[in-house]
């Protein structure tokens, strides 16, 4: 017949030292969890935005949609627009023209509802040469367009 010796002071230390090592195993495992989703995240909001560029134009646009002049108004938002178009361009917004882009940003940034009328003003002022737009309205379309680039983090 065999003897099993057990000691207690063994079986105690053996299982503290278990108790340790998964105890480092989970720390572990959380901590490379936490700087995987880190780096992805980072790669995520990483783009080719130059925010000192876009803070330069979009000063020049405000300057000009300043302007009591309805045609310097009008080019502050083709301006806008096109500054908008670009900023989505950098941040990897896929689509063959703004409109989708816009509706794929949108998915991730919900609040771009906003852009639609003023984009629209926007194609109206080029497509249409002879409408007439009230200044208000092309000074609420680039409240807009500047509440979508801080939105999107250009400004």
């Amino acid at each position: 017949m065999i003897m099993l010796d057990f000691d207690p002071m063994k079986i105690l230390w053996y299982g503290i030292g278990v108790v340790i090592a998964l105890s480092l195993f989970v720390w572990l495992v959380v901590w490379l969890e936490r700087r995987v989703r880190w780096h992805l995240q980072s790669l995520w909001r990483r783009d080719d935005v130059d925010r000192v560029a876009i803070r330069k134009t979009w000063k020049m646009i405000e300057e000009m949609g300043s302007s009591s002049n309805e045609h310097e108004l009008r080019q502050a938002v083709v301006k806008a627009d096109s500054l908008l178009d670009d900023v989505l361009k950098r941040k990897d917004m896929m689509g063959e023209n703004m409109a989708r882009r816009i509706k794929f940003a949108m998915h991730r940034y919900p609040e771009l509802r906003v852009i639609w009328r003023s984009h629209h003003l926007r194609n109206q002022i080029v497509h249409e040469h002879e409408v007439r737009v009230k200044p208000h309205d092309l000074r609420s379309a680039l409240k807009d367009y500047k509440k979508v680039l801080h939105i999107l983090g250009a400004l």
